[in-house]
């Protein structure tokens, strides 16, 4: 089998990439590489990224540098849509496609007369990435085929043609799990409104733990962040540290050392993997019930789920009050429990991870798909 990993050349992808979609491959393409040479399934990839990414794979790319990296690229998407032009017109070359851009909206277009199979990955991202109308050609090409990253997804592009719901996976070596945890609060993630950092630093203004932020900022952010954060934190003083930009390798510890993760997100998630690294480590999460939250989150035993207003129930959580006072009271429920308690819903959370939420787990259900679409030569 031939297959072609499709990638955005925006970012180098390596094991320093803090967004998203772009960490998530480059931990799928290693945990993809071994499974491959640990079972021998006959599969050769060729990876379409930027040309200074660390993959596992060749990479084909149109561009030395990624494209954020360059001054001199002024319209990134030409560039992006440039590169998969190019995947898509060596059809001769492979059997099946695997995109992992956004939701895939900016490669359908591309997709014309070539009809091998064309399996999507939704990651989210910007609205226009769940507009309906850009999918609405789907209808006429059977070769295209989506996975979603949660259920909760699917409710914001209802009509696809999926495959398969594919959870996150981690692995578990790198976030390896710490029984005791710490004192402080954590959140970390990318410094844009929706991620819920205004409301986290809401709770902690009117509670006395600390707090630790872990910030990915890029140019585009810095705005909000700067206007918004900094003087909120400022006011804080001691009680709140922040990274910026932290190193990936470091994340384990950040998550190890603290009592709980607070995820109060303002969108709808389409699966936050920020949650399993912690959960991974055993510190539990407290989160608003958004998009795919209350499918990662086990409400009581692996942190607490809280409904984001009186007008927004999404569920019969343990915590009834909502929004902040939610949070607050979810919070103030993790640092009540006893030494014995705590202890225990760390190892609930660890073994959560660990049955739903592996790299092998996740790698898996991803070749058997590829095995079911791929045409025999």
């Amino acid at each position: 089998m031939r297959l072609a990993l499709l990638a955005s050349n925006y970012y180098r992808i390596d094991r320093s990439i803090a967004k998203g979609t772009e960490a998530f491959v480059y931990e799928f393409a290693r945990a993809l590489d071994k499974r491959i040479k640990e079972t021998g399934a006959d599969i050769d990839i060729t990876a379409f990224a930027s040309a200074d990414s660390d993959l596992p794979f060749p990479i084909v790319s149109n561009h030395p540098v990624a494209t954020t990296l360059d001054p001199l690229v002024k319209d990134q998407k030409t560039v992006e849509r440039a590169l998969v032009t190019e995947a898509f017109s060596r059809a001769q070359d492979f059997d099946i496609y695997c995109v992992h851009i956004s939701n895939g909206e900016s490669v359908l277009p591309l997709i014309g007369e070539m009809k091998k199979p064309v399996l999507i990955s939704l990651h989210g991202g910007v609205e226009m990435a769940y507009d309906s109308s850009l999918f609405a050609p789907l209808k006429e090409l059977k070769h295209v085929h989506f996975v979603s990253i949660s259920d909760a997804q699917r409710r914001r592009l209802p009509d696809l043609p999926y495959m398969q719901t594919i959870h996150h996976g981690i692995d578990e070596k790198v976030f390896q799990f710490n029984p005791i945890g710490g004192e402080r609060m954590v959140w970390a993630g990318r410094g844009v409104a929706e991620k819920g950092l205004g409301v986290v630093l809401d709770v902690v203004t009117t509670t006395k733990h600390s707090l630790g932020i872990a910030v990915a900022l890029k140019d585009q952010w810095k705005a909000w962040y700067e206007t918004s954060v900094e003087p909120r934190i400022e006011t804080l003083g001691h009680r709140v540290t922040v990274s910026k930009n932290l190193d990936r390798a470091v994340l384990p510890a950040f998550y190890c050392n603290a009592k709980l993760f607070l995820f109060p997100v303002g969108w709808e998630e389409p699966f936050g993997l920020v949650t399993i690294e912690s959960m991974a480590v055993g510190t539990p999460v407290v989160a608003y019930a958004r998009g795919s939250l209350s499918e990662i989150i086990e409400d009581g035993k692996t942190g607490f789920l809280v409904n984001p207003s009186e007008s927004d129930i999404r569920g019969d959580f343990i915590v009834k009050k909502t929004g902040v006072e939610g949070l607050k009271e979810a919070v103030e429920r993790i640092y009540a429990m006893s030494v014995e308690e705590y202890k225990a819903m760390r190892r609930v959370c660890r073994t959560h991870v660990e049955e739903k939420f592996t790299l092998e787990k996740m790698v898996d259900s991803y070749i058997a798909l590829y095995k079911k679409l791929v045409i025999p030569r």
